[in-house]
Formats: structure tokens, C-alpha cells, sequence
């Protein structure tokens, strides 16, 4: 194998294309990118990377397997302290534990989507059925008081403990504090349910029956449906059809409702962070690869790549 030709270096980001599966694509769409999964070079054949048995470091070969994008600080900073921050989170064992709906539902509640009925629907029982996973997280977070975090989360984490240096700037992603402008807002019909919620997020009883027999499989019918109806939505914004589905109180009480879904689901998870003594804004929690891929403003994209784990 000659590295060289691939200019890949231990410290870089490495951003996966989505997968073939309907969860995948649910997360490209909600980041408008067409990205799902995120890593960072370890050794000159190795990534750090979190998976759903946790933190790792896994072979792999260059050159062959499916295309990444590589990208670096524009600065090129040391790699030496990032790699010491992955091996502090490698030598705790930090576990992965943050389930797909709970990604899911964050990111409803955190981007802009168009409010059609039926959008407003499904993302209504996934935000209701990640309630449920919540109320698991804080159960296992009273005996387990490591942190949690997606593979993307985990990447922007280790850059962030580095110092300002290496912190990965984001701006129009999930770290809305940090945004000046967001995908979205030039769209008159795009909302953010996080906008609509209230102060007074005390918690709810919010599950319905629907969480109550959400079946193992399930969750990826539903990320098949949630796509689906993006399709369709942007299908009608594009032939000009979308005003008339929004028009009405109908919508706006729908909106309510997903709303009040939205803060019984930020509750938990405030009280969540709060039992993993996380110090990190909920918001950040839902940062993207798409974010890191299309919104940083001191990363750079060095090439893509083939990349293949062994």
C-alpha cells in the first residue's frame, strides 16, 4: 500500500457516505448532505471511530473499499494531542449507547424541516418513541456514568478538548448558538420546532401507545417513512404545490402538538446529560457528519478517498 498517494495523516477526519439502509438516509436528509458516519485517522492504516459496541480503533486498507472525503484543519495543527485525547477516551472504554431514534428525534427538533402533515406525523411518533428510549438512557445512567455520544459527536469531541486550536468551528449546523445563518431560514415555509417550544421544560408524560409496542425492526420502517415524506414534500415545494398543504389552523395545531412532544423529549434529555455530567450544550450532543463535512469553516477538504476495514 502507498499511503502517500492518498495524503491521509493521523488526525484527520474521515466522513463516510450514507449506507444503504433506510436509518442512513434518514440522517443525510436531515443534514442536507448525503453523508451518515464519521471517524478520524488513528495511525497511517487505522481509524478511531464509535461504533455500537463503543469506542475503537479498526485496521484498514487505503485505496480499496467505498469512497470517504478526508479533511483536515486548515491550520495543521500537531496531531499529538488529538490522538492523546482519543486514547483517554479508548482507555475508558467510553461505550456508544445513544440509540438511533434518539439522533433522530434530536435532529427533528434541532433542523428546519418543512411542517406537511405527514412529516409532522411521523415526526411525532419518533420523537414519542425516543422518549422511550430516554426514559432506558436514564435508567442505565444511574449505574452508568460514562459518556454517551454518536460517531460524529465523538470526532467534534476530541478536537474540542484540545482547545480552541483544534475546535472544530461549525456554523448554519446544530450548534444553533454558534450559527449565524441556518439552512433553512431563507425558506419562508421552514420551521424548527425548537422555536416553538416553551420555557417550562419540567418534563411530560408524553408516550403514547404507539412507543408502548414499538417493535424491534421498527424503527427502520419508520426512517423509510420519514424519508418517504421528505420526498414528497420537496417533490411539491418544487412544483409549487406546498403552500396550499401548509395553509390552515390544521397544520399550526399539529405543530403545537409535535411541539409539546419535542419538550417532554428535551426534558429527558437534559436530565440525561445531567446524570452523565456532561458539560457539552444539548445542542452539540446532535452535531452531524454533514455538519463537519459541509459546515465547518477551518476544516479543509483534502480529497476523497477509498477506504476499506479489515
Amino acid at each position: 500500500m502507498q499511503h502517500e498517494e492518498v495524503n491521509m495523516k493521523k488526525g484527520d477526519i474521515i466522513i463516510f457516505k450514507a449506507e444503504d439502509c433506510w436509518f442512513s438516509k434518514a440522517i443525510a436528509i436531515l443534514s442536507h448532505s448525503d453523508v451518515c458516519h464519521a471517524a478520524m485517522a488513528y495511525t497511517e492504516d487505522s481509524i478511531t471511530e464509535n461504533l455500537a459496541d463503543g469506542v475503537q480503533v479498526n485496521r484498514v486498507l487505503v485505496s480499496e473499499g467505498d469512497d470517504v472525503y478526508v479533511l483536515r484543519l486548515a491550520s495543521e495543527p500537531d496531531a499529538g494531542p488529538l490522538l492523546c485525547c482519543a486514547d483517554d477516551y479508548l482507555q475508558n472504554k467510553n461505550k456508544y449507547d445513544f440509540p438511533g431514534l434518539v439522533l433522530l428525534g434530536g435532529l427533528l427538533i434541532y433542523r428546519y424541516i418543512l411542517p406537511t402533515p405527514k412529516i409532522l406525523k411521523i415526526a411525532d411518533r419518533i420523537i414519542d418513541a425516543a422518549c422511550l428510549k430516554l426514559d432506558l438512557m436514564i435508567q442505565n445512567a444511574l449505574h452508568y456514568k460514562g459518556r454517551a455520544m454518536v460517531c460524529s459527536q465523538y470526532i467534534y469531541q476530541i478536537f474540542n478538548d484540545c482547545g480552541d486550536e483544534y475546535k472544530i468551528k461549525i456554523i448554519g449546523g446544530c450548534l444553533w448558538n454558534d450559527a449565524d445563518s441556518a439552512s433553512g431560514e431563507n425558506n419562508s415555509y421552514n420551521i424548527r420546532l425548537f422555536d416553538y417550544l416553551s420555557n417550562n421544560q419540567n418534563g411530560c408524560n408524553c408516550t403514547s401507545s404507539f412507543s408502548d409496542y414499538l417493535k424491534e425492526g421498527e424503527e427502520e420502517t419508520l426512517c423509510e417513512e420519514l424519508c418517504v415524506a421528505f420526498s414528497e414534500a420537496e417533490k411539491n415545494e418544487q412544483q409549487g404545490n406546498c403552500d396550499k398543504e401548509l395553509e390552515g389552523d390544521k397544520v399550526q395545531k399539529q405543530i403545537a402538538s409535535v411541539a409539546q412532544r419535542a419538550e417532554g423529549f428535551c426534558s429527558r434529555f437534559k436530565h440525561f446529560l445531567e446524570l452523565i455530567n456532561c458539560d457539552m450544550p444539548m445542542d452539540a450532543m446532535f452535531v452531524t457528519p454533514g455538519d463537519i463535512l459541509n459546515h465547518s469553516t477551518n476544516l479543509k477538504r483534502v480529497e476523497m478517498v477509498s477506504l476499506k476495514r479489515v
